[in-house]
């Protein structure tokens, strides 16, 4: 009786929603959403916003998981191979098509639907990549521009005035050579292999495309093409830019960071690096990409997409959506300075962050292209580096360069056709 007794005393105790017992017998079981990411910048941020989203939601957990930029996309494949996949992840075009078609991301138009962020509002150049026949397969967070960032302190040494939007390629040109001093070790400009920052904005600039419109040739073979390269390979042989063993052993961004060099093609999330670096926050600043035949810029997004398997789609897109309203409340917080997506947002951001002239990114945004992306853009990539690496280092001609990698990116791009 008294067993019986102490039992009933304890299911009572026990159906109380403070009990000890319902919290250390029995604790409420924690529903987790993982997020994975590959931008540790961005950790403390979503950190933050996770947290205020926990608070809303009692018994949910949202679990970031950040993997470097090298490894990031291996490690996803391997999850959704293996069944193991995060619930929401971080995209970007290059890797979109490949996860869209193949059925891994949900399509998110019923949620957006319901209530859901205004898609007006976000830069076409960042939205439309993630956009396949009408249907929305990931949210872009944020992005990311070039711009021409100087030093100075450099340029008033040499007696020259800051560069600004009235330049092009010639200006640049000439100012490179009278700022490199070789005797100081001083270089007006580093003129590496490099894509997304470097020569995809000077083809552009010329006329020419990296791809076509409808993702099924090279433009590499073109007259355009190699005049946006060949801009590039002036600057070397004006001795301009470091060597591109120079580069190999000190990287065009150490020595810019060093105030070895007055100029340099870089992205819009270098502020927060440059901002943090006294020197660099002190003697840098940042002005528009100088022009060709025409301007244009590259602009590439990240987003943040939901996996078809999850087991939360709702509970999944609910926390994109707040990420995404939050955006706008956390802004000045941030500290990664990428841009925002939301066309009402670039002003805000720019007053935010007055260290350097940030404006010249949103004064870009009129002439910015999409990163160029096929369904696998690795394949070509890597194809594009290999082959352009040689034409810097003068083992083959720029024409002989870029009809070979027209030929074989047009091949590869023939094979994703026939496999989809």
């Amino acid at each position: 009786m008294k067993r019986w007794i102490l039992s009933v005393c304890l299911l009572c105790l026990c159906a109380s929603p403070l009990s000890a017992c319902g919290q250390a017998g029995r604790p409420e079981a924690v529903t987790v959403i993982r997020y994975a990411l590959w931008n540790q910048n961005q950790l403390g941020f979503m950190q933050r916003l996770a947290q205020m989203f926990e608070r809303r939601h009692p018994g949910l957990k949202i679990q970031l998981e950040v993997t470097p930029p090298s490894q990031y996309f291996t490690n996803l494949e391997t999850g959704v191979i293996g069944g193991g996949a995060p619930d929401i992840f971080t995209m970007n075009e290059a890797n979109f098509l490949k996860y869209a078609e193949h059925h891994i991301l949900l399509p998110l138009n019923r949620f957006v639907g319901e209530a859901g962020p205004n898609l007006a509002d976000f830069m076409d150049v960042a939205l439309s990549p993630f956009v396949i026949d009408g249907r929305l397969y990931a949210l872009p967070k944020d992005a990311a521009t070039v711009g021409l960032w100087y030093n100075k302190q450099l340029f008033r040494q040499a007696h020259l005035a800051f560069p600004d939007a009235s330049w092009d390629w010639a200006r640049l040109r000439e100012a490179a050579r009278r700022l490199t001093d070789p005797r100081r070790g001083i270089y007006g400009i580093a003129a590496p292999v490099a894509d997304q920052t470097g020569f995809y904005n000077t083809i552009l600039q010329s006329g020419g495309t990296i791809l076509s419109a409808d993702r099924r040739s090279s433009g590499f073979a073109t007259a355009s093409a190699r005049a946006g390269l060949q801009f590039w390979l002036d600057l070397l042989k004006d001795r301009s830019s470091p060597t591109l063993e120079q580069m190999s052993d000190t990287a065009p961004l150490s020595l810019f960071e060093a105030g070895r060099l007055a100029m340099l093609y870089e992205g819009s999330w270098r502020a927060a690096d440059f901002s943090a670096n006294a020197y660099t926050r002190q003697h840098m600043d940042v002005t528009v990409l100088p022009h060709g035949k025409t301007r244009a810029v590259v602009v590439s997004a990240t987003a943040m997409a939901i996996n078809a398997a999850t087991r939360y789609p709702q509970l999944a897109w609910e926390f994109i959506k707040f990420v995404d309203a939050q955006q706008a409340a956390q802004i000045s917080r941030q500290t990664d300075l990428f841009l925002p997506v939301h066309k009402h947002l670039l002003t805000r951001w720019v007053k935010a962050n007055q260290q350097f002239h940030l404006q010249a990114f949103v004064d870009e945004l009129p002439n910015a292209a999409p990163y160029p992306f096929s369904r696998n853009t690795a394949a070509w990539l890597d194809l594009q580096n290999s082959i352009l690496s040689n034409v810097w280092a003068n083992r083959i001609s720029l024409s002989v360069g870029t009809l070979q990698l027209a030929e074989q990116m047009n091949q590869i791009l023939q094979e994703e056709r026939q496999i989809s």
